[in-house]
């Protein structure tokens, strides 16, 4: 592929990473600048025909590659641990939060006879005996389920 290809996209990539990813973490800077300086050697390379990857300034590209590598790894690392304190802290919020939703949207509790605690007054009147509707108006009296909450993916 033409080195200038290359020039072009490592400047693109450098770009990107300054203008679109500095202001969410400070690393971005960091490899921003790497991929315009790798833009730069690539068109270097190419237009002087140097050879700029190999000899002594092949091994100062690759020093200089392996530093910003150590170095975004380290910060990776520590945004990971970061993260994963807070990502932690967040589960135990929610568990806690699902936890108090579905304590107070509980049923009432049956007595001991099986009953729900309601008293007889409280049945549904009307219907005739052995009839399925409410007071002839056509509808069913089946019982509902309640609605259980919804439930999140883990």
């Amino acid at each position: 592929m033409n080195p200038y290809v290359y020039a072009g996209l490592w400047l693109l990539v450098g770009l990107i990473l300054l203008i679109r990813f500095g202001r969410e973490n400070k690393i971005f800077y960091l490899l921003g600048g790497f991929f315009l300086v790798l833009g730069i050697w690539w068109g270097a390379d190419a237009y002087t025909g140097a050879g700029l990857f190999e000899g002594a300034w092949g091994w100062a590209l690759r020093g200089l590659t392996a530093a910003v590598l150590v170095i975004a790894c380290v910060a990776y690392y520590r945004e990971t641990k970061k993260n994963r304190a807070a990502f932690e802290a967040e589960k135990k919020e929610q568990a806690a939060a699902r936890k108090a939703a579905l304590e107070s949207s509980a049923l009432p509790e049956e007595t001991e006879n099986g009953e729900d605690g309601g008293d007889a007054d409280d049945a549904p009147q009307g219907g005739t005996a052995g009839s399925d509707t409410d007071a002839g108006n056509g509808e069913s009296e089946t019982p509902v389920a309640p609605k259980e909450p919804p439930r999140r993916r883990s």
